[in-house]
C-alpha cells in the first residue's frame, strides 16, 4: 500500500460516506483509474487513498453485492468457511459479487450468534 504523500496530510474526521462521496468516487475512478486512488484523493480533499480504495473495493465496484445474503449464498458461505477457515479473500473469489470484508462480517456475525444463544460449535451451520 502506497503511504500517503506529503499533500495528502490532512485532518480526517469523518468516515461516513456520503452519496455524493460515493457518485465522486465513481467518477474519479472512471476519469483516473482503479488503483490510482493518490490521484483520486487529491480531488476528494476529506478522504484518504486508502479509505477510497477500501471503499471501492468493498461497496463501489461494478458487481459487488451489499444486499442482505440469500439461501443457497450462506450454504457455500458455510461450506467454504468449513473448507477454508478464515481466508475471506480466497473465498471472496468463491462468491461471486461478495468482498472478502462482507465475508468476514457475515462469518462473525453467525459467531456472535452462536456465542449469544449458547449453540454448541458443531450448531453453527445452523445459523448461516
Amino acid at each position: 500500500a502506497e503511504a500517503d504523500p506529503p499533500s495528502l496530510k490532512r485532518e480526517f474526521h469523518s468516515t461516513v460516506w456520503t452519496e455524493e462521496e460515493d457518485a465522486l468516487a465513481r467518477h474519479l475512478v472512471a476519469k483516473h483509474g482503479a488503483g490510482r486512488w493518490v490521484d483520486i484523493a487529491r480531488e476528494m480533499p476529506n478522504k484518504r487513498p486508502k479509505q477510497i480504495h477500501a471503499r471501492w473495493r468493498d461497496y463501489l465496484r461494478p458487481g459487488i453485492v451489499t444486499g442482505p445474503w440469500q439461501g443457497a449464498e450462506l450454504a457455500r458461505l458455510a461450506q467454504l468457511h468449513a473448507q477454508m477457515g478464515n481466508d475471506w479473500s480466497s473465498m471472496s473469489d468463491l462468491l461471486e459479487g461478495r468482498s472478502a470484508n462482507a465475508i468476514k462480517n457475515r462469518v462473525n456475525a453467525a459467531r456472535r450468534l452462536v456465542r449469544k444463544t449458547g449453540f454448541g460449535k458443531s450448531d453453527e451451520t445452523h445459523l448461516w
